[in-house]
């Protein structure tokens, strides 16, 4: 016999229902009733636990974007004192050798700018929700 069959299984229930007494019904009323509170229970507690990872990983989120907004901001800086620090060093010596090193130090300086630049997602938190980390 199949799991479920509409009139037959409809019919059993209607039988058996005008067969109980009221006592039992009660008693069934407050099995099923008792059950179904037990399952909202853990249906709660389920949601609960969510919210609470959620919230876990909305903060881990912010403090990555707040780490990639400080480092960024720390690579400028940087950035901007080696373009001085070379600008200074080619003013004040007229040396082959210091002008070449002040000329590297530029180099190293653009190369740096460029690898900021190249990766524009750190700059609007473009890591995503996806990325955990531990606090």
């Amino acid at each position: 016999m199949p799991l479920y069959h509409p009139p037959l299984q409809a019919g059993f229930l209607f039988r058996a229902i005008v067969r109980w007494k009221p006592e039992d019904m009660k008693s069934m009323c407050i099995r099923i009733l008792r059950s179904l509170d037990r399952k909202l229970d853990q249906v709660v507690g389920l949601l609960q636990i969510i919210v609470e990872k959620e919230t876990l990983m909305s903060q881990a989120t912010d403090n990555l974007a707040a780490a990639v907004q400080k480092e960024t901001s720390i690579v400028s800086s940087v950035t901007t004192l080696i373009s001085g620090l070379a600008a200074q060093i080619k003013q004040t010596s007229s040396d082959p050798q210091v002008q070449a090193l002040a000329d590297q130090i530029n180099g190293n300086s653009d190369t740096l700018a460029k690898a900021v630049a190249a990766n524009p997602a750190a700059d609007t938190g473009g890591v995503g929700s996806t990325a955990q980390t531990a606090s």
